[in-house]
C-alpha cells in the first residue's frame, strides 16, 4: 500500500528534527531506495532543476530521479546545521553515511511517533511517490525513468488505488 496524503503529512509534521525531516521528505518526495539515499553526495543534487542523481542505484544503473521544493527546503535546512564537511548528503558526525539500519529505525520512529501503521516503511514511502505521481498523471515511461524500474508492470505494481478512487468509480458506474 502506498501512504494516503494526509498521513504522509503526519509523518512529516512530526519528525522533529532536521535529519528526520530530511530523510523522511527526500524518501517520500524522491522515490529513492534507502541504499541509494546513503550513497548520494551532494553535488548530485541540483536545486535549481529540482533534480538528483542516482550514481549507484539497484542494478548498478545509475539515473536521475526528481525532489520537490518542500524536501530540498528540509534538505538545506539539515545541511546547514552540520559541521562534518562531508561530501555526502546524509551523514553522521564523523562525515561518514549512516547505515541503512539507522535510516530505517529513524522512519520507524516517526511512524510510531505519528500514530501510524508499521506497515510504514522506507519502501512504502518509495511506493508512495510513485502512486502520487500516478494520481497526478505522469506517464508510467517518465516513474520508471525517476525510479529505477525496468519495466511499466512494476510501475503497475507499485501504484496504489485508494478508497476514493473505488467510491467514484461506483458512482460513475451507478449513473
Amino acid at each position: 500500500f502506498a501512504v494516503p496524503y494526509e498521513e504522509q503529512q503526519k509523518i512529516k509534521d512530526i519528525a522533529d528534527n532536521p535529519f528526520d525531516k530530511a530523510v523522511i521528505s527526500f524518501l517520500m518526495d524522491t522515490g529513492v531506495r534507502v541504499d541509494e539515499l546513503l550513497h548520494i553526495k551532494k553535488d548530485d543534487i541540483d536545486y535549481n532543476k529540482n533534480r538528483v542523481f542516482i550514481a549507484v542505484g539497484k542494478g548498478g544503473d545509475s539515473r536521475k530521479t526528481i525532489i520537490s521544493d518542500e524536501a530540498i527546503a528540509y534538505l538545506k535546512d539539515y545541511l546547514k546545521r552540520r559541521r562534518d564537511g562531508s561530501e555526502w548528503v546524509f551523514a553522521k558526525k564523523n562525515g561518514i553515511p549512516p547505515t541503512d539500519t539507522t535510516i530505517r529505525n529513524r522512519v520507524k520512529a516517526c511512524v510510531k511517533k505519528a500514530g501510524l501503521p508499521s506497515w510504514v516503511t522506507p519502501h512504502k514511502l518509495r511506493r508512495t511517490f510513485v502512486t502520487n505521481l500516478r494520481r497526478k498523471g505522469v506517464r508510467k515511461e517518465i516513474i520508471k525513468l525517476l525510479t529505477g524500474h525496468k519495466g511499466e508492470l512494476m510501475v503497475e505494481y507499485y501504484t496504489d488505488v485508494f478508497e476514493e478512487e473505488i467510491d467514484k468509480v461506483i458512482e460513475i458506474h451507478n449513473k
